[in-house]
């Protein structure tokens, strides 16, 4: 009889190496053109959040009311909302790269006025010329991206572009709130918060130039002329967005406004509660895909969407009790990690369901249902803050709802959960 030999387990810290690495494997071997616009996004992560998460704070400093900050956010989603759709459908014809291009010398101009003493003319143009330019071009930049992939890894592939995303805001969170206040120190906040917006200008200009070197796909699909065959489907994907945007829209353009007149909390540590919160997104992100790949893309977002809407209604609620600054700050931190680390997730989705000829116009139809709403969002947002803190919260819970409810409902049936196994011996 021949002895059995015993099989040992692999010890636990041994599975779990084996596990991470199975993990971090999936986000290796993406194509030189992958990593090229990977760091167009990196850069412009940066050179966005230096610029557009302080600007709120620089307005006020100037003497502007949080109504014009509205106007100005106004301004940028309309611009941005009305060139998307053709700069997306142009791109499925004509290719990606130069709109690419275009908009990225657009935002690079836009930015760069920011530099300068500003005064309400070259405030609103800086807004139409950024929102013009990404208009023009994030919608081409995530179908090019797409393409640059197969279906199985395209989670991981955006996933890893949120994560480009998180690094190079937090990095510019936490400097573009420490400038200012160490120029006030020496009595010159407006220089701290222009020195800000040469930083953030530069990183775009970095962005422009690695533009010029992507390549088009050689086996770019060119779709048919007239409506794309997948518009239901395209539509269907809006309507969550223009729940979220109108939401958002009241909300989130404030959030610097609300720690600071909350609990007056200063630039440097308002940044770093918002790198605090990039930081921690990238640990669920890099997670996220292998979880939606086990229990279904929709349940996935719709389950972390729902949790950060009842978050969304206990934050006004967190700031009246004991100890307020940091059960605000933590449910903050929470909320903001569950809803925005879906992205990636929820953009491949969207991207395996419609086809290569419709990606540009699909990605440019779901931009602009955000947007023109996060627009509204935030021009009635102004208005509201100046009259109650706590108000925008409770609206936004309501229309977050809506999301939550409207995006399972279109979906749940053709989720992305691999079937069981049928165990046909018995």
């Amino acid at each position: 009889m021949q002895k059995k030999i015993p099989i040992t387990p692999l010890p636990e810290t041994g599975q779990r190496g084996a596990i991470a690495a199975g993990l971090l494997s999936r986000y290796r071997g993406f194509g030189k053109d992958a990593h090229r616009l990977l760091y167009m996004t990196l850069f412009g992560s940066v050179g966005g959040a230096f610029i557009w998460f302080i600007l709120v704070l620089y307005l006020k400093e100037l003497g502007y009311s949080p109504v014009f900050f509205g106007s100005v956010v106004f301004l940028q989603g309309m611009s941005q909302a009305l060139v998307a759709i053709p700069a997306g459908r142009l791109s499925d014809f004509y290719g990606r790269k130069k709109p690419i291009i275009a908009g990225s010398i657009l935002s690079l101009i836009g930015t760069s006025i920011l530099i300068f003493p500003l005064d309400p003319f070259l405030i609103f143009s800086s807004a139409l010329l950024n929102g013009l330019g990404v208009g023009i071009s994030v919608s081409a930049l995530s179908s090019l991206l797409a393409q640059r992939t197969t279906t199985s890894r395209r989670k991981y592939l955006f996933s890893l572009q949120s994560i480009s995303m998180m690094i190079g805001s937090a990095l510019a969170m936490l400097l573009s709130g420490f400038f200012p206040d160490l120029f006030r120190s020496w009595g010159d906040p407006i220089s701290g918060y222009r020195l800000v917006m040469f930083i953030g200008a530069f990183f775009m200009f970095l962005r422009a130039v690695i533009s010029f070197f992507i390549k088009e796909p050689e086996d770019r699909e060119v779709p048919e002329r007239g409506m794309p065959k997948s518009m239901q489907m395209i539509l269907k994907f809006s309507i969550p967005n223009i729940f979220i945007g109108i939401g958002a829209g009241l909300v989130i353009p404030f959030m610097q406004l609300q720690f600071n007149y909350r609990f007056g909390t200063t630039p440097t540590g308002i940044g770093m509660i918002f790198a605090l919160n990039q930081i921690l997104m990238i640990f669920v992100i890099v997670i996220l895909p292998k979880i939606a790949e086990r229990k279904g893309t929709i349940r996935t977002v719709s389950s972390l969407w729902a949790a950060a809407t009842i978050l969304m209604f206990l934050l006004p609620e967190s700031a009246r009790l004991s100890g307020s600054i940091l059960i605000f700050t933590a449910l903050y931190l929470i909320r903001a990690i569950l809803m925005n680390s879906t992205g990636a997730i929820a953009s491949a989705f969207r991207m395996n369901i419609i086809p290569d000829e419709d990606k540009g116009v699909a990605d440019a139809v779901a931009m602009v249902s955000w947007l023109m709403f996060n627009s509204f969002g935030a021009f009635i947002g102004g208005y509201l803050i100046e009259r109650s803190f706590d108000l925008p919260f409770y609206i936004a819970t309501l229309f977050y709802g809506a999301s939550v409810i409207s995006y399972y409902a279109f979906f749940h049936k053709i989720d992305d959960m691999p079937k069981k196994a049928v165990n046909k011996s018995e």
